[in-house]
């Protein structure tokens, strides 16, 4: 058979054309510029490094400040010095998501997936490991609050509640604003609210809401509730824009079905994904096919398919004798074939605020019988998900004087609202008003109370996932602060004497735990009830024809352009705007930190003539904002994107001032908020940098990636993996007895999530470097994630792969070392000794993969708080020093320990790198090459399987499974 030529793969648009050789170069334009000096010449240049140089044994000889250690006075028996402590809890962020938590010594420095949970089982984004750095934000508040100034509990309280009775009897409206609500426990105090507060009127609203889905469901099946998805049952996915793998709700779920489909280890077959939208998305970049459609053309597509689909199955959805939109009829009928293949096994999704758009899909659906099968509607009694139409109304009503009293409970709307002039405005009309926030923000700073929080790592909870699974969230460690859990400050105000730990424990034990003990509930972290919530799925017809009539009446603007607001998979809405580790994760896609931008197509850039930097004006109306532009390939040419979650204006000093606030661009429509349609754009002749993590990971167009398609693959297991083998060595060779360790990272089930990275930073200690760092390209972490698109740049395909230290039996960075503080140990780890290095760099420039990190700066560790979330287990680096991936060579030491402490040998799952354990789609596997039955061993025989840069003869321990796609190379 003959050998496929191996595709080009580029970076990013401005580098496209650019020969290898120039991007090769270490340093670039202004690398020294920290250091104050002007190099104006060949003594210039001597003077700095003979400094630098003759410093270097300095710094690896200064002296460790010593550090006292106090006694316990009263020492607890379940804290162990040096032991850490386990326990299972739940974020509610997100969709939520079950966790265990790390501790040490009382404080949490860890946070991984539940594998009791069985939708992650186990499996984390970046939002949820990153938390554990929140807990410990000193910019948090430190007691209640009135009119700025701290008081006690009992006065704040005692005050509320009297003027909470003094509307009552006013007859004025009391307004609990709170986010999505999954919790059991929280309906029920909503409940005695209500019951002591007649006029109490309950109003969800969240920044990114789910509130077209909700609505939507509400019409067509008479359940306001979110959809539940089974990928693991689909055979093909179509999603109108929805980025499932990344952003959306239990994205951690969705990842880990998906890939659970997409294992050629398994089975050899897969999912197909098709994924149409205007912006580039995670799921978009994994896609099989992905076709960039404007989200204002994607309604008549989906008419169009539903169309066809009702013609083809012989049910009546649509009225009769209309006259669709127009839209390309060839592609809505070629995707309603392939949906009707796939009929009872496949899923059509949308990530449209517009709820007509909704409607249809739900429609779609329900003709292709998914419902019960791929995805479901549960009857919930305790979700209750936001309506957009009734947060509007209640600020109207404010505005008319018609409202008392308002209470926040941790949603920020001063921030998020669309037009925060007229809602603050209206604010100033209501008597009462009051937040439960963990920090500040700009609601707090508008209210006369704030009432702290603690953080989920500090409170009791409980939640409810349709339809079975009961979760608890229990705390981890003491408040840190004089806050109060929130609906602990609830029960106060409902004027119940009980706490909430004992309220909630009484409701569960009522409810949910027959048959299971409070104790065995908490330490699971969840429970199984007995009776299942049913999913009716007898659509009403209509819901279907008042969407139908809504979706013809759409118009087009009269601007240049679409501007799709999006989240980032770091921050999301922004709510944990003050994580430095969430700040500086490069963004998958575009690789950029510390920032947002507005995404351009590159037909659009080069018909304005931007680039990446350029400062645009964007507007719309009376809006109007200066943000720079990214050129981002795969974005539709008449669409325009920016995420959300910046431009803070009430934070601490990590977030306050960070990017430009994208929700003014949004407007109330039809039920629902949504992106304004149109904007134009003008160029302001400014320009400015953009803090990019992979713009200098060149490896001089040598063979990276390697991918095939699956026919060819079912055709030829080898195929895309040619081989480029070589002999030549400086090495003789390394013993190979005992253990041997290695990693395997398969290639086709890696979604980019980056949830990697967060974990490796937590567990590994590595420092925030900050925007101007990033710009100098000393970012640290020791995991990157390398994009590479292939093919055309107005719709390119995307490869993700994860690249850490690649541990070389044959290691070039050994070669070169002085002082021998980087060495090969006797289970095949790469060794980086920190105590022996004087940051000489040379293993660094040796290194073919460009996977070491190098101290230029004791980075700062002087945060009190934030300090508490350091990993004791393993070393901070301080300047000079060079550090890179270990494989958790503590995690080895601990799975040994434990082994040995019972009596056996180690077992494979006794030994999980930090990155392997959190990954949602169980991408990385990490063994014993001598063990024949770990799964690293078996798979390093796959005929998938390959080295990176194996031309090199370095022999490195990680290797990756070929991409493999499930499409065909013309599609």
């Amino acid at each position: 058979m003959s050998e496929i030529p191996q595709p080009i793969y580029w970076l990013d648009v401005e580098r496209k054309n650019i020969p290898e050789d120039e991007l090769k170069a270490e340093f670039i334009e202004g690398e020294f510029d920290s250091f104050n000096k002007v190099v104006k010449g060949r003594r210039d240049f001597l003077k700095i490094m003979g400094l630098g140089l003759a410093s270097m044994p300095l710094v690896s000889c200064m002296r460790i400040p010593v550090k006292k250690a106090l006694p316990y006075l009263q020492k607890n028996d379940t804290v162990v010095p040096g032991v850490a402590n386990w326990y299972a809890t739940y974020h509610p962020v997100n969709g939520g998501a079950a966790l265990l938590v790390k501790t040490r010594e009382g404080r949490p420095v860890k946070i991984e997936g539940n594998t009791a949970c069985p939708y992650s089982q186990g499996g984390l984004m970046p939002i949820h490991q990153a938390s554990v750095l929140s807990l410990y934000d000193s910019h948090r508040f430190k007691n209640p609050q009135k009119k700025s100034q701290e008081v006690s509990w009992s006065s704040i309280d005692n005050e509320i509640v009297a003027a909470l009775d003094r509307i009552q009897a006013s007859g004025k409206k009391i307004a609990l604003v709170t986010g999505t609500v999954s919790s059991p426990s929280f309906v029920a105090i909503i409940s005695l609210l209500k019951k002591k507060y007649s006029n109490l009127v309950h109003i969800v609203y969240d920044a990114f809401s789910s509130s077209s889905v909700i609505l939507a469901n509400k019409d067509a099946f008479g359940l306001p509730v979110e959809t539940s998805y089974s990928f693991d049952k689909a055979e093909l996915i179509v999603s109108f824009g929805a980025d499932f793998l990344g952003t959306m709700p239990h994205a951690q779920e969705n990842t880990r079905q998906y890939s659970s489909r997409r294992d050629l280890k398994v089975e050899n077959r897969m999912l197909k994904h098709i994924q149409i939208e205007s912006l580039m998305s995670l799921s978009g970049a994994n896609a099989d096919l992905r076709i960039p459609l404007s989200d204002s053309k994607q309604g008549a597509l989906i008419l169009g398919i539903l169309s066809q689909l009702q013609r083809q199955v012989g049910k009546q959805v649509l009225p009769a004798g209309i006259s669709l939109p127009a839209t390309d009829v060839q592609l809505s009928t070629k995707l309603a074939m392939d949906l009707l293949e796939k009929r009872g096994k496949s899923v059509v999704l949308s990530d449209s605020k517009d709820k007509s758009v909704q409607v249809m899909v739900n429609a779609i659906n329900w003709l292709l019988d998914n419902y019960n099968n791929t995805l479901a509607v549960h009857g919930n009694p305790y979700f209750v998900g936001a309506n957009d139409a009734d947060f509007e109304e209640l600020v109207q009503s404010m505005g008319r004087g018609e409202v008392g009293a308002v209470l926040f409970h941790e949603t920020n709307p001063a921030y998020t609202y669309y037009d925060q002039s007229s809602f603050k405005k209206a604010l100033e009309n209501v008597e009462l008003k009051v937040a439960l926030s963990y920090a500040p923000d700009e609601t707090t700073a508008v209210v006369d109370y704030v009432l702290p929080t603690n953080y989920y790592l500090e409170s009791w909870g409980d939640h409810f996932r349709a339809p079975k699974t009961y979760y608890f969230t229990q705390p981890v460690i003491q408040p840190l602060f004089g806050s109060r859990m929130s609906l602990e400050s609830l029960l106060a105000l409902a004027s119940e004497k009980a706490d909430y730990y004992e309220f909630l424990k009484k409701f569960a034990q009522s409810n949910y735990l027959t048959g299971t003990s409070w104790e065995k509930a908490l330490h699971d972290g969840l429970v199984e009830v007995n009776s299942p919530l049913a999913s009716p799925v007898k659509l009403k017809s209509e819901a279907v024809s008042m969407a139908f009539g809504k979706l013809l009446q759409k118009g087009e603007g009269d601007f240049n352009f679409s501007l799709k607001l999006y989240q980032k998979i770091g921050l999301l809405d922004g709510r944990e705007g003050n994580n430095p580790w969430l700040h500086e994760l490069p963004d998958p896609i575009t690789k950029a930190t510390w920032d947002n931008y507005l995404l351009i197509s590159p037909q659009a850039a080069k018909e304005y003539a931007l680039e990446s930097g350029s400062i645009v004006t964007v507007k719309a109306t009376t809006r109007m904002m200066e943000v720079p532009v990214l050129v981002q390939p795969g974005t539709e040419v008449n669409t325009v994107g920016l995420a959300i979650g910046y431009g803070r204006t009430v934070a601490g000093k990590v977030g306050l001032g960070v990017g430009v606030n994208g929700h003014p661009f949004q407007a109330f429509r039809d039920g629902t908020i949504q992106n304004l349609e149109t904007v134009e754009i003008k160029d302001t002749g400014k320009k400015r940098d953009l803090a990019l993590t992979q713009t200098h990971h060149s490896m001089q167009g040598r063979s990276i990636i390697k991918e095939t398609t699956l026919q060819e693959y079912l055709n030829d297991p080898h195929a895309g993996n040619k081989q480029h083998h070589s002999t030549l060595s400086m090495w003789s060779g390394h013993d190979q007895k005992g253990h041997q360790w290695a990693m395997m990272i398969d290639l086709t089930k890696c979604t980019g999530c980056s949830g990697c990275i967060i974990s490796c930073n937590a567990e590994n200690n590595i420092p925030v470097v900050g925007q101007q760092e990033v710009f100098l390209r000393r970012e640290m972490h020791w995991l990157r994630l390398d994009r590479y698109y292939k093919g055309d740049e107005k719709n390119p395909e995307v490869v993700f792969m994860p690249v850490m230290c690649q541990h070389c039996d044959n290691a070039p960075c050994e070669t070169v070392c002085p002082v021998l503080a980087t060495v090969q140990s006797t289970d095949g780890l790469n060794q980086q000794v920190y105590n022996r290095c004087v940051g000489t760099r040379y293993c660094a420039n040796n290194c073919p993969y460009k996977v070491r990190r190098f101290n230029w700066f004791d980075y700062p560790h002087d945060d009190k708080y934030q300090n508490m979330a350091l990993n004791p287990d393993v070393v901070v680096r301080s300047r000079g020093v060079m550090e890179k991936c270990s494989l958790c060579v503590h995690r080895i030491q601990e799975g040994k320990l434990e082994a040995k402490k019972q009596g056996r040998g180690l077992q494979e799952d006794d030994i999980k790198t930090a990155c392997q354990q959190s990954c949602p789609a169980n991408a990385i596997m990490f063994g014993d090459l001598n063990d024949p039955n770990s799964s690293v061993a078996k798979f390093v025989k796959n005929p998938r399987n390959y080295k990176l840069l194996e031309e090199l003869n370095v022999r490195p321990r990680v290797s990756y499974l070929t991409k493999v796609r499930n499409t065909e190379r013309d599609a």
